[in-house]
């Protein structure tokens, strides 16, 4: 991978080609998110890029777990705003939402080995990705989060973009409580931010319902043709009481100057086999280059 990076301003990833398993839709039907595009040659001429997620009229084409919605700006802070239309998406780690936010949620979380196997990773993973202790210096992981995923397939280079702010109300805990978000592309994980490096974070007003903020920055991975199944989640670590969340908005897919199309996964149509993913220490190493 060739990378441009740093917490602030936008991170480049550029992913080698891999060999992707097709197999007919009679195992796992559930595990393929369709996206309702058409699925033909689109014909998107360079630089023009196609929407997967503006959430202007929802969830859309994403599949959820968790505790995941759409709102406006949160608590009426700038910093939590939408970067693209009125609307964002929301990911939460724990059930139950101060007030302050303006939509109510329902409390419904998904437990890590669940958000593992939704986003199309081995069992375990997300524990070893945040990789903490607890006071007792005992292994902790992951406890509760959700999740939002998608799937699809590209026929020439492209690349995805999204936006992404981290929120935590966790910044006066001890650093064992170091809730994560995170990105999955094809098996492997990325981190979109955590509670390691306090100094990343921009203080927030009372009235959002949180103590500090990430603030919003665009990730963007080269895809090589192919099918790609990637999501965003956020989850409590080592505890279920103090509440982060992950907003993301933008998500955009748009042709490299030589491509010219994206066809899309219909319903039933495919199954996609992951493939194994490298050793997670080595794509924390990659986010966070000494």
């Amino acid at each position: 991978m060739n990378f441009s990076t740093g917490y602030l301003g936008r991170k480049v990833y550029s992913l080698a080609a891999t060999a992707i398993v097709l197999a007919t839709a009679s195992t796992s039907q559930a595990q393929l998110l369709p996206i309702v595009v058409p699925t033909q040659d689109l014909g998107i001429p360079t630089g023009v890029g196609i929407m997967l997620g503006g959430f202007e009229t929802g969830i859309g084409n994403f599949s959820t777990t968790g505790e995941a919605n759409v709102t406006g700006t949160v608590g009426g802070s700038a910093l939590l705003s939408p970067t693209e239309g009125t609307q964002q998406l929301f990911l939460e780690t724990t059930g139950t939402v101060d007030n302050f936010l303006e939509n109510p949620y329902t409390a419904t979380v998904s437990v890590d080995i669940v958000l593992d196997v939704f986003l199309g990773l081995n069992p375990g993973d997300i524990d070893a990705f945040v990789g903490v202790t607890d006071l007792d210096n005992q292994s902790e992981g992951a406890t509760e989060g959700s999740a939002a995923r998608q799937t699809i397939e590209v026929l020439a280079p492209t690349t995805l973009s999204f936006d992404y702010a981290f929120i935590t109300d966790e910044l006066d805990q001890p650093s064992d409580f170091s809730d994560t978000a995170f990105f999955a592309l094809n098996g492997e994980l990325f981190l979109l931010g955590n509670l390691e490096d306090t100094s990343l974070f921009t203080m927030l007003s009372f009235t959002t319902g949180f103590d500090g903020v990430i603030p919003y920055q665009t990730f963007m991975v080269n895809l090589d043709p192919g099918v790609h199944t990637f999501g965003f989640g956020v989850v409590d670590v080592s505890d279920t009481i103090v509440n982060s969340a992950l907003l993301i908005d933008n998500v955009m897919v748009s042709p490299e100057p030589t491509s010219a199309a994206i066809f899309a996964l219909t319903a039933g149509a495919l199954t996609v086999r992951r493939r194994r993913r490298p050793n997670v220490h080595s794509a924390v190493d990659a986010t966070h280059p000494n």
